[in-house]
This record gives structure tokens, C-alpha cells and sequence, in this order.
């Protein structure tokens, strides 16, 4: 049967034609087949659908079985149609669901992007857009693994020492391996790109613990001296840090401490975020960067929950940071704005 006819056969609805003729051939298909199988109360229900909406921000909530249903319904393999976006679209008028393939609705001349989310407000995906690999920060991260792996391989040789220099020190390095959350420690959630509040937490604190000590104990210190004689090769050794000043005493104690200590301090000057930038405001930079790039928003929880339409406009201000996980940074709804 040809599909024109079976669409007569399901709806003869001159309204629904049109908009089964902005949605691509697989979604046609399914929204047919679903059509087939109401009863003839719920196609008119579907019938006052249809159009019901002029603008995105008069849309409600999907509530009710045939528009949850709807909001359920997707199309075959090899689309991209998500939760609400067939209903969205029969439910607002000039409304397409072709030509603009990167994005779920054009309404008019706008794009728009359909989420659903959790009863909090998200938190929700921004596409490839918001892959953290492409930012300054991810890759300060997996410096941060490199070089505290290089650490903890010395650390059961040197973990005297280096209590003897910064208790705090030695107790951030220890925590590195320990899991912050019952899944990872903090290597591994940086290397699955699993970050949480808990994680990003560590993160935070283990930085402004490593670039407090090393502040503490090295700048402004000598960290190694010179000995030198008539006929003899000079050598260089490691000492526990001496403020400057002290020098110019009659008299001061040395206390050496072995190369491997030194190599340590050494190394984690190198850390990220000891001498420049701040991890928090890359993130935030990051966020604002992706949201800069997103379409108009339509973000909802269904079955008697909330749906704002956020414009282009607003996505900066409206839209703001969740968490990080599976390497993408996740969104969610202003809690100002969700209330």
C-alpha cells in the first residue's frame, strides 16, 4: 500500500499530512505505524495536537498517556530523533524536523534543540561540542597523572622525607590512589573522564595543597648547595629548604636530603596550575564556551514535571555547569530558572 493512502487509511487529517511531510521518510514511517494502532478516541486527541502551539514557550510538559507515548516515540535505526521531538513537532506550528540535521526541531527560521532531563533540571549532553579532550584543561589533567605516577613510584623510598618537609604534602600525594568515590580514585576517573563534584573536589583541594607547600617550602629558599675546594670536583647536594635570609647567618644547620627528594620537589614545580591558571575557571571558560555554540533550548521533564524554552539568547545565562562525565561536560537548567 502506498504511503499516501495509508495515511488516509490512519488519519485523514490534511493538517497531519503537512507535518508528515517534514519529518524524514523513517520518522513518516514510524509516526504511521503508531498512528495505525490508536483507537479512534485517541486520534482525536492527536487531531487537537496538532498546531496546538504558536511558540515554543507556550509548550507544556507531555502529560498524559497519548502524549507520553508520543513523547516516546522515535524513529528506525540510522536517525537521530530523541524523546519529545516528535510530539514537539506535531505540537507547534511551522515547525520541520528536515533539513537542518545537526539540530532535533527549525521552528520557523530557528533551530532548537529538544532535552529531556531529570525532575532537577538535567543534567543533559551538548553534543560533540562539549568534549573536554578539545580544552586547555583536560590535557592539564593527564599532565597531572604523569607526573604524580612518577612520584608515587619513589614515594615509599622518600615518604620520611617528605613528611619531615609538609605533612599536608605527603597526605594529598598518599590520597592519590585511594578511591574519592566508590568507582575511582582520582587517576582513574580523570582517565575514564568521570569527574564528579567529589572528584573535582579532590582535584581542587590536592592542587591548592601541592601549590600551598611548594610556595611554602621553595620559594624564596635555597634547595641545594655548592661544595667546592682548591683541587677538588665540586658536588652538588640536596638540602632541606633555607630561606634566603638565613644565608647570611654566622652559622646554619644543613640538613641534607637524598636526589630523589630533590628530583621530587623538582617535579612537582611542573604540576599544572602551580604557577599559572586556575582549574575552576577553565572549566567555567570551557562551559561558557560550548553553551556560546548551542541552539535554542527546549528542556523539560515529562509526566506532570517542568519545560522551559530558552532562546539562543539566554543559553549563556539560563543553561549552566552539572558535571563531567564519559569525557563531555554534562548541563543543566539555572535553579532559578527550573523553579
Amino acid at each position: 500500500m502506498k504511503l499516501y493512502n495509508l495515511l488516509l487509511e490512519v488519519l485523514d487529517d490534511k493538517v497531519f499530512k503537512q507535518k508528515l511531510d517534514t519529518m524524514s521518510l523513517e520518522t513518516k514511517k514510524e509516526m504511521i505505524e503508531f498512528t495505525r494502532g490508536l483507537d479512534e478516541s485517541e486520534k482525536k486527541e492527536l487531531r487537537s495536537l496538532l498546531n496546538k502551539y504558536s511558540s515554543p514557550s507556550q509548550l507544556k510538559p507531555p502529560n498524559g498517556s497519548l502524549e507520553l507515548k508520543l513523547n516516546k516515540l522515535k524513529a528506525g535505526k540510522g536517525t537521530n530523533i530523541g524523546p519529545g521531538e516528535i510530539l514537539f513537532h506535531l505540537q507547534l506550528k511551522n515547525s520541520s524536523m528536515v533539513g537542518d540535521t545537526n539540530h532535533d526541531l527549525t521552528i520557523g527560521s530557528e533551530v532548537w534543540e529538544v532535552k529531556e532531563v531529570r525532575p532537577e533540571g538535567g543534567p543533559f549532553r551538548g553534543a560533540k561540542k562539549a568534549k573536554i579532550s578539545q580544552f586547555k584543561f583536560s590535557s592539564n589533567l593527564y599532565k597531572m597523572v604523569t607526573i604524580i605516577d612518577r612520584i608515587a613510584e619513589k614515594l615509599p623510598d622518600i615518604k620520611d622525607d617528605i613528611e619531615d618537609i609538609s605533612p599536608k604534602l605527603l597526605t594529598a600525594l598518599k590520597n592519590w590512589n585511594e578511591n574519592v568515590t566508590p568507582t575511582y580514585t582520582p587517576k582513574t576517573a580523570i582517565l575514564a573522564g568521570e569527574l564528579s563534584n567529589k572528584v573535582r573536589k579532590y582535584l581542587i583541594d590536592a592542587i591548592n595543597t601541592i601549590k600551598q607547600e611548594i610556595e611554602k617550602n621553595t620559594d624564596d629558599e635555597f634547595t641545594t648547595v655548592k661544595f667546592g675546594g682548591v683541587n677538588v670536583n665540586t658536588k652538588d647536594r640536596g638540602i632541606e629548604p633555607i630561606k634566603i635570609d638565613n644565608v647570611d647567618d654566622d652559622s646554619i644547620t644543613l640538613n641534607f636530603i637524598g636526589k630523589d627528594v630533590l628530583k621530587f620537589l623538582e617535579v612537582l614545580n611542573e604540576f599544572p596550575y602551580i604557577k599559572e591558571g586556575d582549574f575552576k575557571e577553565d572549566v567555567q571558560k570551557a562551559t561558557v564556551e560550548i553553551l556560546s555554540q548551542l541552539p535554542s533550548l527546549i528542556v523539560y521533564s515529562s509526566n506532570g514535571g517542568k519545560l522551559v524554552a530558552i532562546p539562543k539568547e539566554r543559553v549563556t545565562e539560563d543553561i549552566v555547569f552539572a558535571t563531567i562525565s564519559q569525557g563531555e561536560i554534562r548541563f543543566k537548567v539555572s535553579p532559578k530558572v527550573w523553579k
